[in-house]
């Protein structure tokens, strides 16, 4: 019997095969960026142009593993306002958890929610780090950061 179209290949190459539009090389904004260094098969995706008009976060990073880890990212130079980030994470996790349904990824992603930013005032991030999100019956932390952390350093520490 043939194999499915989609199954051909790592996710994370039908990833980028399925939205070429969106993948970027790096995951950047304003000067604030999460390091993508010591990473060897994954993909970025900037979402915004997949979702419509829902508020979404700034990068998806899909990284090959099993299970495949995921990063909903958003990055922040200035003010970061905790329920605009909550909500830009929460839709960024459901597109990248349906990104990887269209895409034949076999069972639940490890899956960061990410918050970046230059200079964090604690009543901007006190909200994000007391407050788990639920994803689909899931609750997840939000790792809040400083900008220039790399993404293999969040997954090792908080993993």
């Amino acid at each position: 019997m043939p194999e499915n179209r989609e199954r051909r290949g790592s996710v994370i190459e039908r990833i980028r095969a399925r939205y070429p539009t969106a993948v970027s090389p790096r995951c950047e904004e304003r000067g604030c960026r999460l390091g993508l260094e010591g990473l060897s098969d994954f993909v970025v995706l900037r979402p915004e142009g997949l979702c419509g008009d829902q508020r979404m976060c700034d990068c998806l990073v899909f990284v090959a593993a099993r299970p495949v880890v995921v990063g909903c990212v958003e990055l922040k130079s200035k003010t970061a306002h905790h329920s605009e980030v909550q909500k830009k994470l929460l839709n960024g996790a459901k597109l990248a958890k349906q990104a990887l349904a269209d895409c034949g990824a076999d069972g639940d992603p490890a899956l960061y929610l990410v918050a970046l930013c230059k200079r964090w005032k604690e009543i901007e991030r006190g909200p994000l780090i007391k407050r788990q999100l639920d994803l689909q019956g899931r609750k997840h932390s939000v790792v809040t950061k400083r900008c220039g952390i790399s993404f293999l350093e969040i997954i090792e520490k908080f993993g």
